[in-house]
């Protein structure tokens, strides 16, 4: 490869955050001709893990080489479990019915990727099947993991009632009164960033939380210093949000519990339903054995008095004629 042709290909990596993967061992592999490259990569967030495969495949006509996609893999602190997922690049170039194409007709970044896994939502504008264009929330629902070993993935798009900077204002927050750093604020949040944001208290004390959005919800989730969860009374006794906000926090908090309840108990009926008529037949299957085995031992039984009964019968004397 000419020094062009890898400073094309470095701008590649470039363009979804992984400058750091351009190491000098990649471009030994990259000046090796090879037809394709896997190239592992790893980084490291606030302590969670991500780990990369980049997926490099070298150009039928030329000596340049293409970034197609990643494997990534996330590992929150403190751990076990991990979530997987594949990345690929230029899906808006893809046809919906390419057997390659990627789940998602869009392309994330490192860190949009990294923040997806770990559970937060992305602003992205997505590709249908139409090669339509739109913009969602797209999130992964860590509690469903599908086959190929990936979340779920959910969309709210831009029809959904939620509305960023609308939710914002309804806290107490800093940055919001200066335009420009609201406006970072926003973008952060977009890219599925943990953000810290500046908290002003009913007394006018400041304190430094992270914020996430909560889509469903219509709001944000506030977290502590050690990444805990602030409830929504914590929030309104410092002033953090309004006393009516926060009740209709709770009223919301308390729907989708009891709607998750009602959907959990439906899921859970034919499930439960199954698992009575694998009994049923279990139990009749047991019974059918224990009369078939009592009836051979019956059998059993006969054959052998029969047999005694043969022993002890007594023998008739000819008689001489």
């Amino acid at each position: 490869m000419t020094e062009k042709e890898l400073s094309l290909f470095e701008k590649q990596l470039m363009k979804i955050g992984l400058k750091e993967a351009f190491t000098p061992e990649l471009v030994d592999k990259l000046k090796s001709g090879a037809p394709s490259i896997e190239h592992p990569f790893k980084k490291s967030y606030d302590g969670d893990e991500a780990s990369a495969t980049l997926h490099i495949k070298k150009s039928e006509t030329s000596d340049q080489y293409f970034f197609n996609k990643y494997d990534l893999s996330v590992r929150k602190d403190g751990q076990a479990a991990e979530m997987k997922q594949t990345f690929h690049l230029n899906n808006f170039k893809r046809k919906p019915d390419d057997e390659h194409a990627a789940k998602f007709y869009t392309t994330f970044t490192f860190k949009e990727a990294f923040n997806y896994l770990s559970g937060r939502p992305v602003w992205k504008t997505f590709s249908n099947a139409n090669d339509q264009h739109y913009k969602a929330w797209t999130v992964a629902n860590l509690k469903n993991i599908q086959q190929n070993g990936s979340p779920e993935q959910k969309q709210y798009n831009q029809h959904y009632p939620f509305d960023l900077e609308k939710v914002l204002a309804g806290y107490s927050i800093r940055e919001l009164a200066h335009e420009e750093y609201k406006t970072r604020l926003m973008e952060s949040l977009q890219r599925g960033n943990l953000q810290l944001a500046t908290f002003i208290s009913n007394d006018g004390k400041e304190q430094k939380l992270f914020i996430s959005p909560n889509i469903p919800l219509n709001a944000l989730r506030v977290y502590d210093a050690n990444k805990q969860v602030l409830p929504t009374d914590a929030l309104v006794e410092k002033g953090y949000i309004g006393k009516e906000f926060g009740e209709k926090l709770k009223e919301s908090v308390e729907h989708i519990r009891q709607r998750n309840g009602s959907e959990t108990r439906q899921q859970q009926a034919p499930a439960q339903e199954n698992r009575r008529e694998e009994q049923r037949v279990a139990k009749e299957e047991k019974e059918s054995e224990t009369a078939h085995t009592a009836h051979k031992q019956r059998q059993t039984n006969r054959q052998v008095q029969k047999q005694e009964g043969e022993i002890k019968k007594p023998r008739q004397k000819h008689k001489i004629h």
